[in-house]
């Protein structure tokens, strides 16, 4: 049940994507303490709080690089900090971590992919 709510929250963008998000406040968000949250996040992840935060901001990226219509304006850095890092470099190093590429591989890739549904539209 714990890791259920933990994971709830964690698909929450509104909740993840503040910058100064922290275990402890997962913690109040479930009404547990951070301890046994932690332990939680570890043994069903296999990773710790911070690499699990990291992922689902940048699945959270992702999202909002393919939403080219909404977000095709930002830049890599600007995505980066409207998912929740705290610096280019962090997010740079947690997006080539969880997807293999850099991000904006990623979106010349998500670019690439809209331009060509958008001529096969037509």
């Amino acid at each position: 049940a714990i890791y259920q709510d933990i994971m709830r929250v964690m698909a929450d963008t509104t909740i993840i994507t503040n910058p100064n998000f922290t275990i402890s406040q997962l913690a109040d968000c479930i009404h547990s303490n951070q301890k046994y949250v932690s332990q939680v996040i570890n043994e069903r992840t296999g990773n710790n709080f911070s690499n699990l935060l990291a992922s689902h901001r940048v699945d959270e990226a992702c999202r909002r690089m393919e939403n080219t219509e909404e977000y095709g304006n930002l830049t890599m850095e600007a995505v980066g900090q409207s998912v929740g890092f705290g610096s280019r470099a962090s997010f740079f190093n947690a997006f080539k971590r969880f997807r293999g590429v850099a991000p904006s591989e990623y979106m010349k890739t998500q670019r690439d992919k809209n331009s060509s549904q958008d001529v096969s539209e037509t």
